[in-house]
């Protein structure tokens, strides 16, 4: 196995452990979706193969399915907990970029909506 201060962060982050789901009407994507996502193409070998060709890394990218402007409102609560998760996971290795959505009733917010995994 090839390691490195790129792969190291990396595998740690993927082995992080994944925190337990909450009722939602639709499933909004976590963290840890991303990170299974990230993890299933570790696994696979096919980031490994593009590096060991001798390819340039290509940051990794990953929609983002959150809250509509009406689940803002009804599921208030469960909306800041996702909300303070993409937050952490800026912390880690993703880079989060963020949407506005919003309504009449509630004001135009920002949420995430596609994760990066640059390096």
């Amino acid at each position: 196995m090839v390691t490195g201060p790129r792969t190291t962060g990396l595998l740690t982050w993927l082995s992080s452990r994944t925190g337990r789901l909450w009722g939602r009407p639709r499933r909004w994507t976590r963290p840890a979706d991303v990170r299974a996502a990230v993890r299933k193409k570790w696994d696979s070998g096919a980031l490994l193969t593009r590096f060991l060709a001798g390819h340039e890394w290509e940051p990794l990218s990953s929609p983002i399915r959150g809250p509509s402007a009406r689940q803002i409102g009804e599921y208030l609560a469960e909306v800041r907990q996702w909300a303070s998760e993409w937050a952490a996971a800026e912390r880690g290795p993703l880079r989060v970029e963020y949407k506005q959505v919003g309504g009449r009733h509630f004001g135009a917010n920002s949420i995430s909506s596609r994760a990066w995994l640059d390096s």
